[in-house]
């Protein structure tokens, strides 16, 4: 940060530069620039009622701008991120059974596979993640 009197002025970021297509990541669909994390992976964790918040804290090497840009991103396209999402489906459907009956399933095809289908592995074996559940106050 510079210092300019009482002013602070910060590095500004522009939030056009934080989303970008490479044709030979993830077929040139939509991604976070400087990883291989794309808009719909955001979408579909936001869309099953993740925050932005907690989507920054599952995949820590986001930061928040950079989760919210991805979430600008798929409000602004959302008809045809939504259309490749429902289109896409089915393959989550397919990979999650593989993973399901003899775990061997090629690495490329994993992330598709924990994206949909909210997996994730621990020590070679695939296991659903599901959220805790939260303390009432009638436990305490």
């Amino acid at each position: 940060m510079k210092h300019l009197g009482e002013q602070v002025l910060a590095a500004i970021t522009d939030i056009g530069t934080l989303i970008n297509h490479h044709p030979g990541i993830h077929g040139g669909c939509p991604i976070i620039a400087g990883t291989g994390v794309t808009v719909r992976r955001i979408a579909i964790w936001y869309k099953q009622g993740y925050s932005a918040e907690e989507i920054a804290d599952q995949i820590s090497h986001l930061t928040l701008a950079q989760v919210y840009a991805a979430l600008a991103y798929y409000h602004a396209n959302r008809d045809q991120i939504d259309a490749d999402i429902a289109a896409e489906e089915p393959e989550g459907d397919r990979l999650e059974k593989l993973i399901k009956e003899d775990n061997q399933v090629p690495d490329q095809e994993i992330d598709l596979a924990l994206t949909y289908k909210n997996l994730f592995i621990l020590n070679s074996e695939v296991h659903t993640y599901i959220e805790p559940e939260e303390e009432t106050d009638e436990e305490n």
